[in-house]
C-alpha cells in the first residue's frame, strides 16, 4: 500500500492525528485506554525499512532507556532491532498495524508500569539485546546452543519438522515445545544474512569473554 494512502486509513480511525506534509509527521494525542491519553509525535521518515520514530511528548515517560526511551535522542524503543525486523516482514507492514500493534501496546504497557512498576507485556533489556532476542525467539536460554544453532542455519543446515529439535531433546521440532520451538525458528528466515552474520559475531564475542571468566576462577 502506497504511504499516502497509509496515511489517510490513519487519519479515518485516528482523526485525533494531524499530518504535516511538510515535515512528515502525524502528531496528535492517542486514548490508549479508557480516559488514558498520550500525546506523540510520529516521524514517518523512515518507514518500512524501520518502525517510525515516535516521541511521547507529553512528558509521561522519563527521558531514560530504563524506561525504554532512546538516551539522549529521546524517541521511544520499542523492541530490538532484530524482532522489529520480523516484524516488519509479518505483522506490521502498514502504519495503522504499527500504530495498533506495536505503539499502542507500548503505551499501553507504560500505563501499567505506572500503576504496578512493571511491565504487564514483558520487557526486552538494554544490557544485553542480541542475547535476549534470540533467547525469546527459540525458547531456549543456552548461549553456545543459540550460536550453534544460528550458525547451521547461516551455513545451509536448516531443520526439517521431522529433524530433532535444535534444543537438544529427543523430540522432531514439529513436536517440541508444543511447537513453539518451530515457530521460532521459522522466524529466522525473516532475518537478513549480513545481520544474523552479525550477531553471530557478537554472541561468539560473548561465549569467549565467559570462557576466559571461567578459566580465572
Amino acid at each position: 500500500m502506497q504511504i499516502k494512502k497509509q496515511i489517510k486509513e490513519v487519519l479515518e480511525i485516528f482523526p485525533v492525528l494531524k499530518y504535516n506534509a511538510q515535515e512528515n509527521t502525524l502528531i496528535g494525542t492517542l486514548e490508549v485506554n479508557p480516559n488514558d491519553f498520550y500525546t506523540v509525535l510520529i516521524e514517518l521518515n523512515p518507514w518500512n525499512k524501520n518502525f517510525p520514530r515516535v516521541y511521547e511528548i507529553g512528558e509521561r515517560i522519563p527521558p531514560i532507556n530504563d524506561r525504554h526511551i532512546h538516551e539522549p535522542e529521546g524517541n521511544c524503543c520499542f523492541t530490538t532491532h532484530r524482532m522489529e525486523e520480523i516484524l516488519l516482514k509479518t505483522k506490521v507492514k502498514t502504519l495503522l498495524e504499527f500504530i495498533e500493534r506495536i505503539l499502542i501496546p507500548y503505551l499501553q504497557n507504560n500505563s501499567y508500569f505506572e500503576l504496578d512498576e512493571s511491565y504487564l507485556n514483558g520487557e526486552f533489556a538494554h544490557k544485553n539485546p542480541t542475547l535476549q532476542t534470540y533467547q525469546d525467539l527459540l525458547k531456549i536460554k543456552d548461549r553456545k546452543l543459540i550460536a550453534v544453532t544460528l550458525y547451521e542455519y547461516y551455513e545451509g543446515h536448516k531443520l526439517t519438522m521431522k529433524d530433532r529439535c535444535y534444543c537438544g531433546n529427543n523430540k522432531t521440532l514439529r513436536k517440541c515445545s508444543r511447537g513453539t520451538h518451530k515457530l521460532g525458528y521459522d522466524k529466522l528466515k525473516h532475518i537478513d544474512k549480513k545481520n544474523m552474520e552479525v550477531d553471530m559475531k557478537i554472541l561468539a564475542e560473548e561465549i569467549m569473554e565467559e570462557n576466559k571468566r571461567n578459566q580465572t576462577t
